[in-house]
């Protein structure tokens, strides 16, 4: 459908868990207060909505709100009308997302976050390595991926990339004006002020900081968990052909 023919006062913009969802939000924070619309998001912190109240919440309802970032399909509902709104869909080299899910769990989780593992556990995925860590938790994002391709065949919602986004910051944001109807100046100011979060930074776990660089896989992984991560999320590779998943396997 064309963009002039959506109603671009409600937002969507969907993710999933370490596909810089901090930074979509600081993003989805400036588009609601541009608008001067409220933000909707999912989380445990106070004043976000529980994940498990996110789909059957009624600020769906509303005639204008930016909902985001939302990191499962299933957190919205089922039936409401994706082709006919602001919708985006970002998201991220799988096998990327993996290696980071690794360093983010084991050592970059608080003690009071849901979900942190305890020493014991860390000391167990340390001694299987990280290759182990990531074969054994391709179920828990094959799910979110399938769910994501499903969602932009059925209602023709574009996929933007966390790739875009770290290495040509204003491609990747006049990409989202143009989906959702913002105005130049106001992606101009957008470029200027999130352009330099994604500059390049030396990578180190003990001070949870993480290499943004596209293809950290490559330097983490074996190749034969890389062919492994590569067959399975094949399906996404062949719809965002951006992640060059064969000169990566390389």
């Amino acid at each position: 459908m064309d963009t002039a023919a959506k109603d671009l006062s409600r937002v969507v913009y969907f993710t999933t868990w370490k596909c810089a969802s901090t930074f979509l939000l600081r993003l989805c924070t400036d588009i609601a207060r541009h608008r001067g619309v409220p933000l909707y998001t999912a989380g445990v912190k106070e004043g976000r909505i529980k994940t498990a109240d996110m789909a059957a919440h009624p600020f769906w309802q509303e005639k204008a709100f930016v909902a985001g970032p939302v990191r499962r399909r299933i957190f919205a509902p089922a039936d409401f009308p994706f082709d006919r709104v602001g919708t985006i869909i970002h998201l991220r080299d799988p096998r990327d997302v993996l290696v980071s899910l690794y360093f983010h769990k084991l050592y970059s989780m608080r003690d009071t976050m849901p979900g942190r593992i305890g020493p014991e556990e860390v000391r167990a995925w340390e001694e299987r390595g990280i290759d182990d860590f990531v074969l054994s938790h391709i179920h828990q994002y094959l799910a979110v991926y399938d769910e994501y391709l499903d969602l932009s065949r059925t209602y023709q919602v574009p996929i933007l990339t966390y790739e875009e986004l770290v290495t040509s910051t204003a491609t990747y944001l006049a990409k989202v004006g143009a989906h959702l109807g913002l105005e130049d100046d106001f992606v101009a100011t957008l470029v200027e002020r999130h352009t330099k979060a994604f500059a390049p930074r030396e990578e180190s776990a003990d001070q949870h900081i993480r290499k943004i660089t596209p293809g950290d896989h490559r330097e983490k992984l074996q190749e034969s968990t890389i062919r492994a991560l590569t067959e399975r999320f094949g399906a996404y590779f062949d719809a965002v052909p951006q992640f060059e998943p064969a000169a990566a396997a390389s």
